[in-house]
């Protein structure tokens, strides 16, 4: 398959750095590395190991060819899009302060508090963000799964390949009471 210029913009644009974190927080492991040349990367898939060569280097001639290389192996072991995975790894080191508000969709119990599952509109797109909660928010969080109650909470988004978590989250309030004024 033959790539045209214009399609490797986007390949080009990646930080390898925000690549390196997206590697890391997935499974994948260092196994070389040469400090602002290369980096070498292992990842058990199906009882075989991939290797994935990380490229830090833009003077390099064969930079952007080795960093469709990398992309186009993260596609196709996680059975995902190559877009898909050029969308991740743009955003592989963002962490943003934010509010999301949405339906609780989930609960899990751990210890006092729990995980509340939440969808929600991030990007755009309808996603379901994990919620650690406290005890105390983990009760708002039930009692709005049970009465079917929009929540709002503040926390630090990220993302680690498909999955997205609200760290850090502040205080769990019911969309009714912060409309009333």
């Amino acid at each position: 398959m033959t790539t045209r210029s214009t399609d490797k913009e986007p390949f080009a644009r990646l930080n390898p750095a925000d690549v390196a974190t997206y590697l890391q927080s997935t499974g994948w492991t260092k196994h070389d590395d040469r400090p602002g040349y290369r980096s070498v990367w292992l990842k058990t898939y199906h009882g075989d190991t991939a290797d994935l060569l990380l490229p830090f280097d833009r003077t390099v001639g064969d930079y952007l060819t080795r960093m469709v290389d990398a992309v186009r192996l993260i596609a196709a072991l996680e059975d995902r899009l190559v877009t898909e995975v050029l969308t991740d790894l743009q955003h592989a080191s963002t962490s943003s302060t934010q509010e999301i508000q949405g339906y609780v969709v989930k609960l899990e119990q751990r210890g006092e508090g729990g995980i509340a599952t939440v969808t929600t509109v991030l990007d755009g797109q309808a996603r379901k963000v994990a919620l650690p909660l406290a005890a105390d928010d983990h009760k708002r969080a039930t009692q709005a799964y049970d009465q079917r109650i929009e929540i709002r909470c503040r926390g630090d988004v990220t993302r680690s390949g498909n999955t997205w978590t609200l760290q850090n989250p502040g205080h769990v309030a019911f969309v009714a009471d912060n409309d009333q004024s």
